[in-house]
């Protein structure tokens, strides 16, 4: 090893606790960085709140799901996005350019693909309050819903209507149709759902061979969901993708679920089918903005890459919204924004090695880039054990004085970096170098951090 840049080396007393150990074998490949830092909401340009376009590219978010983008007073309100802010009077000719308005929703596609992102677009309307519900009862034409769809496809992709080639490949039928009643999502039945999502399946598939179209963005209740997916079963119904939603304060719960999921596609003959969480976020949610959350975020995407799920969107960075914990309202970055920067380091390396941690509450994954001279690690600790609540009162906080130190070894195999530096978030630093411990092994080195109980660190390995 010829030299180690770390920022600061700090001696480590060993003495004080036996390092808890994280293997990480870069001679071992895994296959590709899954995309796990998408997101929901837009690009925030402002003049006098800021913009958030060189944080989303310097992040690489891969995609974004335009969905609720007209809550928090986006720029074109509501005329953007949802079926009927595109398509305004239902009873227009369908197949007229002057029945669309596209202005505000071309501006704010624009935005994601200037920020170097794709969109992940949302076919249906925003959530409305269920007590005065206007967009969200079941189209009166079936089928003139899915050729609406059809022009906003061709408007994207085709150029038609003075559009763009974006060449956007997802698709999303509806949104949370199996939200409980009163719903502000879908007024119909099940029923009536099954047969207006393969309606739109079967036209949209059938002229549009080469996207994917999918859905429905599920609400993630296990007994709804696995009705759905048995109705597309015997309907033989195709599913390009099944999108769920998540809401969890725990790696345990969403492992469950990601693999509840896998189980039930794969239970009803849907084995190639991929697994989107197309929305994630904690529960209960006023602890959305805790420091709890901002360590959620990094586990989550370090165990979503070693689980059966195949993207997920994070539910969502628009400014003002009371679920986003990335960026403030000024749109500067808050501390859970750097593990959508350092996922999106991995996601750029490649390649995901093998990577695991000898306890519960140390999640870790690894990437490298084909010849193994960039690589690098996301490890976080999420400890929820003695001192600290258990997360099922919506009115208890994490308290941010309980947070000791725990040493972490990361035993690093199949590489030998000359340069290492350790960025670390855990409520005192925020994506800074941090002070470690480095050793020289035979066959690649060993890296002790002392860790607090709620935090993570990306280690670049160069």
């Amino acid at each position: 090893m010829k030299r180690i840049y770390i920022g600061i080396i700090a001696v480590l007393l060993s003495s004080l606790m036996t390092a808890q150990n994280v293997n990480v074998d870069f001679s071992v490949e895994e296959g590709p960085v899954k995309y796990l830092n998408g997101v929901n909401g837009g690009i925030q340009e402002s003049s006098h709140a800021g913009s958030t376009m060189r944080y989303v590219r310097d992040a690489h978010i891969p995609y974004f799901r335009p969905h609720d983008v007209q809550d928090i007073g986006w720029h074109g309100g509501p005329y953007l996005v949802d079926i009927s802010a595109i398509f305004q009077n239902f009873d227009a000719d369908v197949d007229d350019p002057a029945s669309y308005d596209f202005k505000f929703t071309d501006d704010f596609i624009e935005q994601v693909y200037r920020a170097g992102s794709q969109m992940y677009y949302r076919l249906g309307q925003t959530i409305e309050d269920p007590s005065n519900v206007h967009h969200v009862h079941p189209p009166k034409d079936f089928k003139k819903w899915a050729q609406i769809c059809e022009h906003i496809i061709r408007h994207y992709n085709e150029g038609w209507a003075n559009g763009f080639h974006y060449n956007i490949e997802y698709w999303q039928i509806w949104n949370e149709h199996d939200a409980s009643t009163p719903s502000g999502c879908w007024t119909g039945t099940p029923e009536q759902f099954y047969d207006f999502y393969e309606t739109a399946y079967r036209h949209l598939k059938g002229l549009f061979p080469e996207l994917k179209i999918g859905g429905p963005a599920l609400i993630g209740r296990q007994s709804t969901a696995k009705e759905f997916i048995a109705a597309m079963a015997q309907r033989q119904v195709p599913l390009d993708f099944l999108s769920w939603h998540m809401y969890f304060h725990t790696v345990d719960a969403f492992r469950n679920n990601v693999n509840f999921f896998r189980k039930t596609l794969d239970e009803y003959g849907y084995q190639d089918t991929p697994s989107i969480i197309d929305e994630w976020n904690i529960k209960p949610f006023d602890l959305t903005q805790s420091h709890y959350m901002t360590v959620l975020t990094a586990a989550t995407m370090c165990a979503g890459q070693h689980e059966p799920v195949d993207m997920m969107l994070y539910y969502d960075i628009r400014i003002g919204s009371t679920f986003n914990n990335v960026f403030t309202r000024r749109a500067e970055p808050m501390p859970a924004y750097w593990a959508f920067y350092s996922w999106g380091q991995m996601t750029q390396l490649g390649t995901s090695v093998e990577a695991a941690a000898d306890m519960p509450e140390l999640q870790v994954a690894a990437a490298t880039n084909a010849d193994r001279t960039s690589s690098g690690i996301l490890l976080s600790r999420l400890n929820v054990e003695t001192g600290i609540p258990q997360l099922t009162d919506p009115n208890i906080r994490i308290p941010r004085s309980i947070n000791p130190k725990m040493y972490v070894t990361v035993n690093v195999k199949g590489v030998k970096p000359t340069e290492i530096t350790v960025y670390m978030v855990d409520g005192k630093y925020c994506y800074q170098p941090y002070p470690v411990k480095v050793a020289e092994t035979a066959d690649g080195c060993a890296i002790t951090i002392s860790m607090a109980r709620l935090s993570y660190a990306y280690i670049e390995l160069l």
